[in-house]
């Protein structure tokens, strides 16, 4: 008995220690450890070492749990999948079979957005369905805007951009190619935005409010006329930075005056210039300027604009007053935002904005009252309700507008 045990431990020693051993032997299934351990057996009791009693009692022992290592081996990672340290430390094997494959997933979904990140061209476009009830008007919905963008890059010396709006004509609203001439310096040419007001700048897909103010959709040069604040034309512009947060931001502009996707419809070339000064982290000025002739009677066209934004934590103000001539007629407005952003997903705003056709005339001015908040339920979704009175002529009216935009 004395020998049996000493061979029974030689034996689970010497199969413990060819499961261990490195190559083909480590990735041998515990069946195929079972296997080899019933072969040097059978071996024992060939050689008359081992009784066939005896045999199976060490085979018993052997397959015993804590003497030999049966358990499934640790599933391989994936090439180029490491486990975060803190994981590797306290879990050294995988907990399930879709542990690796989850983190497999992730691996190639940053390496997917790595690609797009750098592939030439870029497909982009948001949609809004809006319901409104304003003064004049039935309530209705409508499908407000369904836009499709195609941009991209020649490396680092061009970006271009395609913009089409698929409810209106013309359908075609961006197509300019961008020249980085200079690290401060780039020329545009093309069908693009005029360089005149912040909240016209500002994309459809971003704005805060349902619709911009009143005193931007009737004055600010390419929206006075239906364009959406564009033209064609060419422009040089870009950014002197002090640092990462303070700077200023210039644009001059040459365009035919006379709308998107139409031809100059007079002598003469407009001109549009803008300068804006960040002088503190979240703090802007900015200042425009535009002068041009429209139709072929050359009628004279002039806008000024005086812009304020200040940015801070969850605070946001922004504010624009603007000055406008056609001909003999001057008119004129303005309008104050502010917006708080409770949450990562819900926003509460307040606008406040007012214009007059014609400053020459009493009683022709027009203000209205808007209070708003924004839902960002999920990505690339967004809820928003505004309501709020209209004062035209001592006259109290009720607006109300409310939007579903979804982006991709």
């Amino acid at each position: 008995m004395r020998n049996q045990g000493i061979i029974s431990r030689v034996v689970i020693g010497l199969f413990c220690v060819a499961m261990l051993l490195p190559g083909s032997a480590r990735a041998q299934s515990s069946c195929e450890g079972n296997a080899e351990v019933t072969r040097l057996l059978e071996l024992l009791v060939q050689k008359h070492l081992l009784t066939r009693q005896e045999a199976e009692s060490v085979r018993a022992e052997a397959e015993a749990p804590g003497h030999l290592a049966t358990a499934t081996p640790p599933a391989p990672q994936p090439a180029g999948v490491k486990l975060p340290e803190s994981d590797s430390q306290t879990a050294p094997q995988a907990t399930s079979p879709e542990a690796p494959r989850a983190t497999a997933s992730a691996s190639l979904r940053e390496r997917a957005q790595e690609v797009v990140a750098k592939l030439p061209v870029k497909i982009s476009g948001h949609g809004q369905v809006e319901w409104t009830s304003l003064p004049g008007t039935n309530s209705t919905f409508e499908v407000r805007r369904a836009r499709l963008n195609v941009s991209g890059h020649f490396g680092q010396l061009a970006t271009y951009k395609i913009g089409l709006e698929t409810l209106d004509s013309p359908a075609l609203r961006d197509a300019y190619l961008r020249l980085n001439v200079l690290p401060q310096a780039r020329l545009t040419a093309g069908e693009f935005k005029i360089p005149f007001s912040q909240e016209s700048l500002r994309s459809s897909r971003n704005l805060w409010m349902v619709e911009r103010s009143q005193v931007v959709n009737r004055l600010v040069p390419g929206r006075d006329n239906k364009s959406g604040g564009r033209d064609i034309g060419a422009e040089v512009g870009g950014a002197y930075n002090f640092s990462p947060s303070t700077g200023i931001d210039y644009a001059i502009g040459v365009f035919n005056g006379a709308g998107i996707n139409r031809k100059d419809d007079n002598h003469r070339k407009d001109l549009a210039l803008r300068l804006a000064i960040r002088p503190l982290k979240g703090l802007a000025f900015a200042g425009d300027y535009y002068n041009g002739a429209s139709g072929a009677s050359e009628v004279p066209r002039d806008r000024q604009d005086v812009e304020f934004a200040y940015t801070r934590h969850s605070l946001t103000l922004r504010s624009e007053f603007i000055w406008g001539r056609d001909g003999a007629v001057h008119e004129q407005g303005w309008y104050g935002l502010g917006g708080w952003r409770f949450t990562k997903k819900w926003q509460g705003l307040f606008r406040v904005d007012g214009y007059n056709p014609n400053r020459s005339q009493t009683g022709q001015g027009t203000t209205t009252y808007l209070g708003g908040v924004n839902w960002y339920f999920a990505p690339g979704l967004r809820l928003q309700l505004n309501y709020g009175l209209e004062n035209e002529q001592n006259s109290l009216k009720d607006l109300g507008l409310s939007q579903l935009q979804f982006e991709f």
